[in-house]
């Protein structure tokens, strides 16, 4: 009878255990906008490896999203395009320290429109009078801060700066470009390999701002931890680093 009751006992555990496996589950990853084709194509690839974990991306800017962590959003993973994003929510305690990473890093650039006559070749040649707008993020966005380090270092931040319409995120610079609604954008290299409406004009030195990283982390409330953890290692693998040199990003 003892070992009947044994046997009928694990056969119930077992079942549940198959159950839970099966349970899929959802991830929510905060992302900065500049990885939004990227993380797509990681993100088909990772699924077919783990059919029942499907994650759903919130992209947008590094300060956006970083707000909405500190809010309570439920979250499980960040991946920010700077590393003071990732400071201020570790500095909170938000953060599972131990999974943080830097995922890869980027090259800034100049572009234009595919059409454009302007003259320019330089970050410099920004200041002539025939540039009446130029797309730069905002200031909490990672891309816009970069830009302005630039421009300040060129000593010509006074003018670009009224010149400068602010774009909430790296993605509506872009496409404030492809519009035509400005002569002018800074984004990351990455940003502007996706669109054939734009041309780089000038790519800016890596001595001239603050190195471009993206760092990430599991998020200390996430829901699902565990599921967090194995993608934030899947990212950092050799397979995801693969994509992100396709797409143009930097990767040791």
């Amino acid at each position: 009878m003892r070992l009947l009751c044994r046997m009928l006992l694990m056969g119930a555990l077992l079942s549940c255990g198959v159950r839970a496996q099966a349970q899929p589950v959802e991830l929510v990853v905060s992302a900065a906008a500049s990885l939004k084709d990227v993380m797509a194509a990681i993100a088909r690839d990772y699924h077919k490896r783990q059919p029942n974990v499907r994650v759903r991306f919130n992209f947008a800017s590094s300060g956006t999203l970083q707000r909405q962590i500190e809010q309570g959003a439920p979250v499980d993973l960040f991946i920010a395009a700077a590393d003071k994003n990732m400071n201020e929510l570790a500095a909170r305690n938000l953060i599972d320290k131990k999974t943080r990473h830097v995922l890869a890093g980027n090259v800034l650039v100049l572009i234009a429109p595919q059409n454009s006559k302007l003259p320019l070749r330089r970050f410099k040649d920004v200041v002539s009078p025939a540039l009446t707008h130029i797309a730069i993020g905002g200031p909490a966005v990672p891309a816009g801060m970069r830009a302005e380090e630039v421009f300040r270092k060129l000593g010509i931040w006074p003018q670009v700066q009224r010149k400068a319409v602010r774009g909430k995120d790296v993605r509506e610079v872009l496409t404030q470009v492809e519009l035509g609604n400005v002569e002018a954008g800074v984004v990351y290299r990455t940003d502007a390999a996706v669109s054939r409406r734009v041309r780089v004009v000038a790519i800016a030195p890596a001595s001239m701002h603050q190195p471009i990283r993206y760092p990430l982390a599991v998020i200390a409330g996430s829901e699902h931890p565990l599921e967090a953890r194995a993608f934030a290692a899947y990212l950092v693998g050799a397979q995801s680093k693969v994509a992100l040199r396709k797409y143009g990003f930097v990767v040791k």
